[in-house]
């Protein structure tokens, strides 16, 4: 007999709320190869990764709940990939990017890069991070 899949694991499970109750993990498993948003920018200097680590760290200590949705207090937010308007980077077309609907933006310090992950389950796989914000449009 085959199971059938919940729908919410297909959307990257955003707002499930004994998930949001999980610590969170972070990989950087499927972070893109395209150098400018990756660990291997120019733009990347020791003192900005050292932030990247900082904020991950941070997070790993609270739950879901505690940073997602107040992007004013904890500068995280969930977004849906289409509505990022002028996204520069580019996705490789693999199974698990097209699974990417909904990301979850992480604010680095004091709002110096952008860390942008998808979520699924408690893990959140680090997608790109924008060191100086020209991954997309961040608004005026």
């Amino acid at each position: 007999m085959k199971v059938k899949q919940p729908v919410y694991e297909k959307a990257g499970n955003i707002n499930i709320p004994e998930l949001d109750e999980q610590i969170p993990s972070f990989s950087f498993k499927y972070i893109v190869n395209q150098e400018h948003y990756n660990l291997e920018s120019e733009k990347a200097t020791h003192h900005l990764k050292a932030k990247v680590l900082h904020s991950l760290y941070k997070y790993s200590k609270q739950t879901w709940g505690d940073f997602i949705g107040d992007k004013r207090q904890t500068g995280v937010e969930q977004v849906g990939l289409s509505k990022l308007k002028r996204r520069k980077v580019n996705l490789p077309n693999s199974a698990f990017y097209n699974e990417v609907k909904n990301v979850t933006i992480f604010r680095v310090s004091n709002n110096e890069a952008r860390i942008v992950g998808w979520r699924y389950r408690n893990t959140c796989y680090i997608l790109w991070i924008d060191w100086d914000f020209t991954s997309y449009d961040h608004g005026s």
